[in-house]
């Protein structure tokens, strides 16, 4: 058994797709667009998606924008996708870019936010709904939707199987080559932990992080024309997984690990069926990101006081 933590660029030859997703809608521009989420939605009666705009690139990896809180805007990725420089490096939001204004890592957690807008000069926030953050982990069996933008190259419309897959044991194995690729979506399941990763629990801290789980299975002949199956690869982490509570989209996890199955000799920078996917539990953190998302209540002070005297001044011109 060996872990692989994604997020690092890795550049090699082959066309660039985000998302492992075997089969037709892991090709081209598959799994790519809003009108095809939009078809898997309303096949599955399932609530209309609002965060579409939402999900974006960070550095060479994925991340989502959660929203405003007052002045600010915020955005959240993995803290082990390569960091962006405050006041220097931009992030691309619904066509605009903004320069960040601040980087904050929360903890020793493998999650960190950037800051944007609040300062003169800054571009209006972004016109986007904020997510809403799961205050739950999600139980075994529940239906995830996730997003990504990583690296590998395509298999074919009819096998999972293509130039770019390797075998190991009875694995199918779907090389990291390529470069950035487009936002993909794609669905799985949640499940308890594996035996062979550990006690068949919900979650379990990976690193310093707790994760919920769930695992890449093969959809089979003739399923790879419309599987949505999906796995990581490197530049999905930090991307948003959600699921739906009481008819809602709620943000649930981001994406953080992968790890093949015990004496496989499985290469590195590959994903293979039966493959564990590890989230960061969103649950677990909600109320850490919510108050780093909250302005202290001396920057509010200032912010009034500012307004205070700029109201003096202009009542002293008059």
């Amino acid at each position: 058994m060996f872990r692989k933590t994604l997020g690092l660029l890795m550049v090699g030859a082959g066309s660039a797709y985000a998302l492992v997703i075997p089969g037709q809608n892991g090709t081209g521009a598959g799994n790519t667009t809003q009108p095809t989420l939009n078809t898997y939605i309303t096949t599955n009666s399932l609530p209309l998606f609002p965060y579409w705009d939402n999900v974006i690139p960070v550095s060479d990896s994925s991340g989502i924008y959660l929203g405003a809180s007052g002045s600010y805007g915020w955005v959240l990725t993995a803290a082990h996708v390569t960091q962006l420089t405050s006041n220097v490096q931009t992030l691309t939001i619904a066509g605009t870019n903004y320069l960040i204004r601040q980087n904050v890592p929360l903890g020793p957690q493998d999650l960190r936010l950037y800051r944007i807008g609040g300062e003169i000069g800054d571009p209006v926030l972004p016109a986007l709904p904020n997510v809403t953050l799961d205050a739950t982990t999600p139980t075994a069996g529940t239906s995830l939707l996730t997003f990504g933008r990583g690296e590998r190259t395509e298999g074919t419309s009819s096998s999972a199987t293509s130039s770019d897959a390797q075998l190991a044991g009875n694995l199918t194995l779907f090389d990291w080559a390529g470069t950035g690729g487009s936002i993909r979506w794609g669905t799985n399941v949640t499940t308890n932990l594996p035996p062979w990763l550990g006690s068949a629990v919900p979650t379990a801290t990976v690193g310093s992080t707790v994760d919920f789980f769930s695992i890449f299975d093969d959809p089979g002949s003739p399923n790879y024309l419309n599987a949505t199956e999906a796995a990581l690869a490197v530049g999905d982490s930090g991307g948003p997984t959600f699921s739906v509570d009481g008819g809602v989209w709620q943000m649930s996890g981001w994406n953080l690990h992968t790890w093949s199955g015990p004496g496989i000799g499985q290469p590195d920078s590959t994903t293979g069926f039966g493959n564990v996917i590890g989230y960061g539990n969103v649950a677990t953190y909600r109320n850490g990101v919510q108050r780093a998302m909250t302005p202290e209540p001396t920057t509010i002070a200032c912010l009034g006081l500012g307004a205070t005297l700029l109201g003096a001044r202009r009542n002293r011109k008059r």
